[in-house]
């Protein structure tokens, strides 16, 4: 009889969580929706072919002080971090038009693009500014 109310009160107790998390999966995929919808009207107004994936990462600094692989994977991440401070659709379609520059930029170059990759790396300021002004053109031609 002991076993039996133990049981009964582990899974009373576990639905609790199980809730808890479903509501956070349910808000992440909320988010990366309108992400995608956002990068994707960019992507199609401006016609650009290059295959780009949006990523909403909400453990993103963790990866940031390591080795940061989204210039290679050709990945638009937005960050928790980030997106807390996001209020509109103007503001989040900014944020991932200045990063898409750099993922198509590292489909050019030798080594399908890792070494293309490596420069920006090597030297930020330069391309940035030349990303920074390819961001508000894509905007503008979406619409925002």
């Amino acid at each position: 009889m002991k076993k039996i109310l133990c049981i009964m009160s582990l899974i009373l107790f576990s639905s609790g969580v199980f809730a808890s998390q479903d509501n956070i999966l349910i808000k992440e995929n909320q988010i990366q929706k309108r992400i995608n919808n956002i990068g994707v009207k960019i992507l199609n107004s401006n016609k650009l072919e290059d295959r780009v994936t949006f990523v909403y990462d909400e453990e993103g600094k963790k990866r940031l002080l390591t080795a940061d692989k989204t210039l290679t994977k050709r990945q638009v991440v937005v960050f928790g971090h980030a997106y807390k401070h996001i209020e509109n659709d103007d503001e989040l379609a900014a944020y991932i038009a200045r990063e898409i520059p750099a993922a198509i930029r590292s489909y050019d170059g030798l080594f399908k693009g890792h070494l293309s990759s490596i420069k920006m790396k090597a030297a930020p300021k330069k391309y940035e500014l030349v990303f920074d002004s390819l961001a508000v053109d894509y905007i503008v031609k979406a619409g925002y």
